[in-house]
């Protein structure tokens, strides 16, 4: 085996269920010698190291850089560390070992803002890639110093309960990172107070492409500053505001949505679950402008009836680019969808693949079946972007 892993180029490593340190040394040692082992005879190589499912220690991970001698002041291979599900008992990597880093991943794990702090804020870490979901409270963290904001090109800090008052420890780095292209703040309570907050830290990050502030407690004010803010971001292409709890203002939203629809230049749109409902729908139909720029849009889980295929129809007749459209969930008659399959049949030369889950109030009232245009999609060379 040693020899099979000696003449091999090894890109990525995933390590798993990596046992505590309190495990009888003849169990713990042994698994960290042969990690070690084929680290060193692949190092030349390998760019990526996943650990996921352990209890590691900060002297295995220690163990494991050095390996590959990322303490030597040089570029190495490996650009990309991630961590899953794990837990660590005593802190976490060493300063040294960051500093070749582009992508940081640390999802769903144990590790305290303290010991992140250090490596996030110091300016030899030159990190594009940031993804903290679900693993830290923000009660204590800030972005305050001179770290390298300007490099990041992805943050995600999905689920960490981010709250309006924690913004004020992150306007500094939020403002500084005016090479950020994809920002994902889903799952966090930050409600209008936040939105507001974030939307004044962005202004300078002229390159964002795609923004998610998925089920983030903001009201319909928040979302109208929201797609001002994108209105006036021509460099903006997608959008996902996702189970965003907005029934109580369902035809305010549909009518904010249909007129920044009419100015918008995105591409994706993303309004799942957000409570629409068929009144909803039916007055962002009627307010929908003449020419939609959209080629994705999902409005699924929006609890919408008969008005959801008038929608469906009405979209596609004005969204001449559209290429994928979901609406999985909603209440629709299974009559409605033929319906809307027979108007698109006689209609174009070419049929969007809609995603539907139709709910048969009448002959399957407990039960959902799925059922689809009844044509292959097909895209046509013209209609790639």
């Amino acid at each position: 085996m040693q020899a099979l892993f000696a003449n091999c180029c090894l890109v990525e490593l995933v390590i798993t269920g990596v046992p505590s340190v309190t495990f009888p040394v003849h169990i713990y040692e042994p698994v960290v010698e042969r990690t070690c082992r084929l680290l060193k005879m692949n190092k030349t190589t390998l760019s990526s190291i996943k650990i996921q499912r352990s209890r590691a220690t900060q002297a295995f991970i220690d163990r494991v850089f050095r390996s590959l001698n990322l303490v030597v002041y040089r570029r190495p291979g490996v650009s990309n560390f991630l961590v899953t599900d794990s837990w660590f008992h005593d802190g976490f990597l060493n300063l040294a070992s960051f500093k070749f880093i582009d992508s940081l991943v640390i999802k769903s794990s144990n590790v305290t803002w303290d010991a992140l702090t250090p490596i996030i804020m110091n300016t030899s870490c030159r990190f594009t890639h940031l993804d903290l979901s679900y693993t830290t409270r923000f009660s204590s963290m800030h972005l305050e110093g001179e770290a390298n904001f300007s490099y990041f090109r992805v943050l995600i800090l999905t689920g960490n309960n981010l709250r309006p008052e924690n913004f004020y420890g992150w306007e500094n780095g939020l403002t500084k990172m005016t090479s950020l292209v994809e920002l994902d703040m889903s799952e966090n309570p930050i409600g209008d107070g936040g939105l507001s907050r974030l939307i004044l830290c962005l202004q300078g990050a002229q390159k964002l492409c795609d923004l998610k502030i998925e089920h983030c407690n903001f009201s319909h004010e928040g979302l109208v500053e929201l797609l001002q803010f994108v209105l006036e971001s021509n460099h903006l292409k997608s959008l996902s505001i996702a189970r965003s709890d907005l029934w109580e203002w369902s035809t305010e939203v549909a009518t904010s949505l249909a007129t920044f629809l009419a100015h918008s230049t995105i591409k994706t749109l993303n309004i799942e679950g957000i409570g629409l409902g068929d009144n909803g729908f039916a007055i962002f139909r009627e307010e929908l402008p003449l020419v939609v720029n959209l080629s994705f849009i999902d409005v699924s889980n929006n609890n919408g009836a008969a008005e959801t295929t008038l929608f469906t129809e009405e979209f596609i007749s004005k969204a001449l680019g559209i290429v994928d459209i979901k609406a999985s969930n909603n209440l629709i008659q299974e009559e409605s969808l033929q319906h809307l399959k027979a108007t698109l049949a006689g209609r174009y030369e070419f049929n969007p693949r809609i995603e539907t889950q139709i709910y048969d109030l009448y002959k399957h009232s407990d039960r959902f079946k799925c059922a689809g245009l009844g044509h292959p999609y097909r895209l046509l060379e013209n209609d790639i972007q």
